[in-house]
């Protein structure tokens, strides 16, 4: 494995107004070839019980898929796998490509219980004393397309 690898694993209860459960997984591989980066990556979480709305998982969250904003397209399962590479620029910048697929279990949402989407990014990001900045445009098969500008660490 390379020290970028990561794999995490998060399990959580609540009791309350609401009684539920979810259970997340996620894991990348990065490997360089040549003067490329490329890391694989793959995001499970799933939410059971009286979870309120805003607790569902969403497409969206973590940027996970292209075009869509944090919140879009939620549900009670999310998995999502992708490709991203990544290929220097001059100026000390990162040309970054994004692919992805995912699906989403939405039970709480008008429409069909199981939506399937594809996405696609480009996004140049570069280093700045005031975190990284990315300038970048992305669309998926829902027909949702987004042009993001980000300054500062997500998190």
């Amino acid at each position: 494995m390379c020290s970028s690898d990561l794999a995490e694993v998060e399990v959580g209860a609540w009791r309350g107004a609401h009684e539920d459960a979810s259970l997340a997984a996620r894991g990348s591989i990065i490997r360089e070839v040549g003067v490329v980066k490329l890391a694989v990556l793959a995001d499970a979480r799933l939410v059971t019980g009286e979870a309120p709305f805003d607790a569902l998982p969403s497409l969206g969250d973590d940027h996970l898929m292209p075009g869509l904003r944090g919140g879009q397209m939620r549900g009670r399962a999310r998995l999502v796998a992708g490709l991203d590479a990544a290929h220097p620029l001059l100026g000390g910048g990162w040309l970054r490509l994004r692919l992805r697929g995912g699906g989403v279990r939405e039970d709480r949402e008008p429409g069909p219980a199981r939506r399937w989407v594809s996405g696609l990014a480009v996004d140049g990001v570069w280093n700045t004393p005031f975190g990284p900045i990315a300038v970048g445009y992305g669309m998926n098969t829902s027909g949702r397309c987004r042009t993001e500008v980000e300054l500062g660490m997500t998190f």
